[in-house]
C-alpha cells in the first residue's frame, strides 16, 4: 500500500506569477476584454457573466481525476476498474487526508503523472502549477501512514473525548 498526503489547492498562475483563469487570461486581460465588449455595446447579461472573473483554482482531487482520463485508465475494462478504485480512494481521502492506494494502482497513477501520454500532456502555460501535485504522487508517497498524534490537555489530562487508562484502572 502507498499513501500520498493530500495537497493544498493551487491557483493557476502564468510564468510571472500572476493569477490566470482556465483559458490562460489574467485579470488585466479580462478587464481589457470587458472594456472592448462595453464599447461594442454588448448586452448587460453577457457583460455580467464576463465581469465575474476569478482565477482558476485546482484541488489535488481534481488533479488526480484529470490523470484518470489517461488512456491507461479508459481504454479497457481493467483500466476502468483501476480508475474506479482510485476514485473510491479519493472519496476516502476526504476523511483521512491521505490517498491510500494498493501498490499496483499507485504504480499506474505514478507512471501517468510522471510521463503523461501524448493525448494527456500537461499544458505548458500552466504546468509549473502542478509540480506540488506531481511531486506528492511520484516522489513523496510513503509505505506506512505516520502514527496518529495523541494530544493531552493541560496537566496531563485527557483531551476532550480522549480516554486515558493506566495500570490497574480500567479505561
Amino acid at each position: 500500500m502507498k499513501h500520498i498526503k493530500e495537497q493544498p489547492s493551487v491557483t493557476f498562475t502564468n510564468v510571472f506569477g500572476y493569477p490566470i483563469d482556465e483559458r490562460g487570461h489574467s485579470e488585466a486581460d479580462h478587464r481589457t476584454w470587458i472594456l472592448n465588449l462595453e464599447l461594442a455595446g454588448t448586452s448587460e447579461k453577457l457583460l455580467k457573466q464576463v465581469r465575474d472573473w476569478a482565477p482558476r483554482v485546482m484541488t489535488f482531487t481534481e488533479f488526480v481525476q484529470t490523470r484518470l482520463l489517461e488512456p491507461k485508465f479508459t481504454a479497457d475494462l481493467p483500466g476502468q476498474n483501476v480508475g474506479h478504485e482510485i476514485q473510491i480512494a479519493l472519496r476516502e481521502m476526504k476523511k483521512t487526508g491521505w490517498l491510500s492506494l494498493v501498490d499496483d494502482h499507485y504504480e499506474q497513477l505514478s507512471k501517468v503523472t510522471d510521463k503523461p501520454s501524448e493525448k494527456m500532456v500537461y499544458n505548458n502555460t500552466i504546468s509549473h502549477v502542478f509540480r506540488p501535485f506531481g511531486n506528492a504522487i511520484v516522489k513523496q508517497a510513503i509505505d506506512e501512514l505516520p502514527p496518529v498524534e495523541v494530544r493531552s490537555g493541560p496537566n496531563g489530562t485527557a483531551a476532550m473525548g480522549e480516554i486515558l487508562s493506566s495500570p490497574g484502572v480500567p479505561a
